[in-house]
């Protein structure tokens, strides 16, 4: 019987006096820019794939002395479930030149902290993908949802909610994409008037956002979408798209990931892409948002697929995406639908993308039970 604890770059304590190696997968689908270039084709953009998972893709263990394949089918660590960069530490036996896994051990992670006793009910809305100034975007809607959350509209029961609202946390994507053809040029070399279209759709953002802050404390994070850094973590938006808003100290602009504590509930979220980049390197039919929120809970980490898939600032004494503390809440943004489920002590939501779905989430922070709201105009 071997074990294989792989030491490497950053040290990951499993347990104690263990440590895991950094995982490989062999995606045979993934473009690759260098294989293009010595094929003679050039470096074009490759037509993106949905998912770059294939039957043919192979799980190896490696650190900085080498390499170790494990055994192709293995039920216990499938290729489809995995991405690059995971660390673990496996038990098992070598054969035929392949490490054949009968026990794996994943991070530990520090538990949840004991929640607070709330005796009233304490609300945070979770909004996603506002894509204002995109064909997609709904200004009614909008303006529907702002109105709710500050107790405009809506009945008694409706007025009392909004009155519990404590927090909005907007994941991201709030404004229309460049590519979008809302707020592109009309036409060739007329790229002033789209210039125009993107300041008109900031102007709007400010405007909802000044409304929100006027009730409720607002933070917003940047989304793939937004006039922020490509490579994560993202830093938080330029405070000249909120000219007016800014100058409330209810509105902050915050980084993605997003780690923050409300009401002794701690949250940890992205804008999305940890969701988005995992399903384009996972079988996407067997895993659902919240499953894939869930595996990053057991990955110890928020972003998995960083640096080999999502760009990424190079850290070298720490990695920034690690989770230390199971949180009480995890979410990931802009999802097509909404979804919610309980991993251990940590409620998991996906957090839809309002500008297909008109739709929220609120959070009750009493018993972390959440609920979707739809607006319809």
């Amino acid at each position: 019987m071997n074990f294989f604890f792989f030491k490497q770059k950053t040290a990951y304590e499993m347990l104690r006096s263990l440590v895991g190696s950094e995982m490989c997968i062999r995606d045979r689908l993934k473009p690759s820019a260098l294989k293009e270039y010595i094929a003679g084709r050039g470096i074009e953009v490759a037509e993106r794939l949905q998912s770059y998972c294939s039957d043919d893709d192979s799980v190896y263990l490696e650190d900085m002395s080498g390499r170790v394949a494990l055994q192709p089918n293995c039920e216990l660590l499938p290729a489809s479930g995995l991405v690059t960069g995971l660390v673990c530490a496996l038990k098992g036996t070598i054969s035929n030149g392949e490490f054949v896994p009968t026990a794996v051990c994943w991070p530990s992670v520090d538990p949840t902290r004991l929640l607070p006793n709330v005796q009233e009910d304490m609300y945070v809305a979770l909004v996603s993908g506002l894509s204002i100034g995109s064909k997609e975007s709904n200004t009614l809607c909008t303006q529907m949802m702002v109105e709710y959350l500050t107790g405009r509209v809506g009945g008694d029961e409706d007025i009392q909610l909004a009155a519990s609202v404590c927090r909005v946390i907007v994941a991201g994507n709030s404004l229309a994409s460049l590519s979008d053809a809302a707020v592109a040029p009309k036409a060739a070399g007329l790229q002033a008037h789209s210039v125009t279209d993107i300041a008109i759709a900031a102007n709007s953002l400010d405007s909802f956002m000044l409304d929100l802050c006027s009730s409720v404390q607002v933070d917003i994070m940047a989304g793939g979408m937004d006039p922020s850094d490509f490579t994560m973590p993202q830093q938080p938006l330029s405070r000249c798209l909120f000219p007016k808003s800014s100058e409330l100290k209810s509105l902050s602009a915050v980084t993605n990931p997003y780690h923050c504590e409300i009401g002794g509930r701690t949250f940890l979220g992205t804008s999305g892409q940890s969701v988005d980049h995992l399903q384009r390197f996972t079988a996407m039919e067997e895993h659902s948002p919240t499953d894939l929120l869930a595996s990053c809970l057991k990955w110890r980490t928020c972003l998995p697929t960083a640096p080999e898939s999502t760009a990424c600032y190079p850290f070298k004494d720490q990695d920034p995406f690690l989770i230390d503390e199971m949180p009480s809440v995890m979410f990931a943004g802009n999802q097509p639908e909404f979804g919610e489920r309980m991993v251990d002590d940590t409620r998991v939501i996906s957090v839809p993308d309002f500008s297909k779905t008109g739709s929220i989430v609120l959070l009750n922070l009493k018993n972390l039970e959440c609920e979707c709201i739809t607006f319809e105009a």
